[in-house]
């Protein structure tokens, strides 16, 4: 396709043009940087000072990253402990409870579902005729 290698060709140059600009600015900056300072001597001084502080900043933050993790897994290994300790003591106590029995009973008091004690029902009896309701 003769239009995609003039798209090439133009790209290529475009970095090209990229790639110089840049390497100017840095050239510049440096230039700036090194004129600022009366000597070689006391730039790289100042630049190697610069270097140390952000080089202790950077191991004072792997310091506290690294301990922190540690905190973190250790809360983690506590609450799996306690979670399976509470699985096995749970378990323990339901296989120590006695089947439930049924209750035939006219009062009730009975828990409902959502763990609030409901009243108590009554049952009443009343006499009524017996009324014979099968067909013959």
């Amino acid at each position: 396709m003769p239009g995609s290698s003039k798209k090439i060709s133009r790209l290529e140059k475009e970095a090209v043009l990229r790639a110089k600009t840049s390497e100017y600015k840095r050239e510049q900056s440096a230039y700036l940087l090194t004129d600022s300072y009366q000597d070689e001597e006391d730039f790289e001084n100042e630049r190697h000072r610069r270097y140390e502080k952000i080089r202790q900043a950077h191991q004072i933050q792997r310091e506290i990253d690294f301990q922190v993790g540690m905190i973190d897994k250790m809360k983690e290994r506590r609450e799996l402990e306690t979670l399976k300790k509470q699985t096995a003591s749970t378990r323990s106590f339901i296989a120590t409870l006695p089947p439930p029995k049924p209750k035939a009973s006219s009062t009730t008091d009975q828990t409902n579902r959502s763990g609030k004690s409901t009243e108590k029902k009554y049952v009443y009896k009343t006499r009524t005729p017996a009324i014979d309701t099968k067909p013959n």
